[in-house]
């Protein structure tokens, strides 16, 4: 299920699954060194979120069509560059108005330029340069979607539930 949270209710959650909540009240502990547990937990979980977006299982990720803020451009090889906002952490799929269905990018660069270059070749193919941007050959129509993984900032977390299954800490490694 989707979940949308603030950075104070993902703080809340993250202490939770963490075990660092409910706090113990029947005992007192007094420390001189003022360590910042706050801090450290949400350096934490905006790493684990940033991993999940850049790397995570894309089923586990709130995909954002960013096809009306796309540039798309020819390049003199024959392929479609098509680029995104640099909130953008991962570009999920591509799809084109002429095409079946939409395409992850999943070959490298050369392989693109290749198939571009090939008049027999007409299956799509899309290769990653970098984060924001996808090299396309056999792209045929208007660019109708393009789905990535977006950086909302720092103090909102879109994410589906199931994403929080390894920060669940099993009874037998306490």
């Amino acid at each position: 299920m989707k979940k949308s949270l603030t950075k104070g209710e993902m703080l809340n959650l993250w202490r939770n699954l963490r075990m660092a909540e409910p706090l113990r009240l029947d005992c007192a502990v007094a420390r001189t060194d003022g360590t910042d547990l706050s801090a450290a937990i949400e350096a934490e979980m905006r790493a684990w979120y940033l991993q999940l977006l850049d790397r995570g299982d894309p089923a586990l990720i709130i995909p954002v069509d960013a096809s009306p803020t796309a540039i798309v451009s020819s390049s003199e090889s024959g392929l479609t560059l098509v680029g995104v906002s640099a909130s953008s952490r991962r570009i999920l799929e591509v799809r084109f108005s002429g095409w079946d269905a939409p395409v992850a990018p999943d070959t490298t660069l050369e392989q693109v330029r290749l198939a571009a270059a090939n008049p027999y070749c007409r299956r799509p193919m899309v290769a990653a340069i970098g984060k924001d941007r996808v090299a396309v050959a056999g792209a045929e129509g208007t660019l109708s979607s393009l789905m990535v993984a977006l950086d909302p900032g720092p103090d909102i977390y879109i994410f589906d539930d199931a994403a929080l299954k390894e920060l669940i800490i099993p009874p037998n490694n306490l």
